[in-house]
């Protein structure tokens, strides 16, 4: 029974992002930023709301340690973007940004697929001696 609401979770989980970085998106478009601002601000709001959830309940935020979330919301949002550089006033493109954000992030999901990341432990970096020693 928990199996059947952790999954419910995790799509809600998608949903969120999807919504977010589209409205973000689009809202930084209306205020006359250029494409490439609108995509970075509507992914940032895509993914900021997991952060401050994960934060708020004293997690490491899910987009530092699960899989993909950042560049799904980075589609999502560029796919709203695209429709308003050819002018399109319809509401396809942001619906259409809304469901690539929530397919690759579920994608992701179920397939496992995660991007590279940095080793654990420190590589190569500064000794751990203090300065007087």
């Amino acid at each position: 029974m928990l199996e059947r609401f952790r999954r419910s979770v995790l799509v809600f989980d998608a949903v969120g992002p999807g919504l977010f970085a589209v409205t973000g998106a689009e809202k930084a478009w209306q205020s006359g930023m250029g494409p490439v601002q609108s995509i970075i601000l509507g992914s940032i709001t895509g993914v900021g709301g997991g952060i401050l959830r994960d934060v708020l309940l004293l997690r490491v935020p899910t987009v530092l340690r699960h899989g993909l979330y950042a560049v799904p919301a980075l589609l999502g949002a560029a796919v709203m973007v695209l429709g308003q550089e050819v002018g399109s006033t319809s509401p396809l493109f942001p619906l259409l940004g809304a469901v690539v954000c929530v397919a690759v992030r579920l994608i992701g999901l179920t397939s496992g697929v995660r991007l590279p990341s940095a080793p654990a432990g420190p590589a190569g970096g500064p000794s751990r001696r203090s300065p007087g020693q």
